[in-house]
């Protein structure tokens, strides 16, 4: 599935909108189990799935906050405003 949903260098994507944590929740469950070369190997780890994926989702919700913080100051620079860019129609109003 996450081949299917998720593959590298896809030309596709789902877009989100501000609230992106269940897209990233689903997206991290994906890469998570995809780890696994079996379900007999899953099932072994059953302990630590949590924590794992919990290290997993982490990283990419970090990423994912450290892009909009950069995106932020980007778009601040060219139009000079949040509202200015929405204007322009660059970005979606909140």
């Amino acid at each position: 599935m996450k081949e299917y949903f998720f593959p590298d260098n896809s030309t596709y994507c789902f877009v989100v909108d501000v609230y992106f944590d269940d897209a990233a929740l689903l997206q991290t469950y994906f890469e998570y189990v995809s780890t696994y070369k079996s379900f007999e190997s899953y099932k072994t780890q059953t302990k630590n799935h949590v924590d794992n994926h919990y290290v997993h989702i982490s990283k990419v919700l970090r990423s994912r906050w450290d892009l909009a913080i950069r995106s932020e100051k980007v778009i601040r620079k060219k139009y000079g405003s949040m509202i200015a860019a929405i204007e322009a129609g660059v970005m979606r109003p909140l």
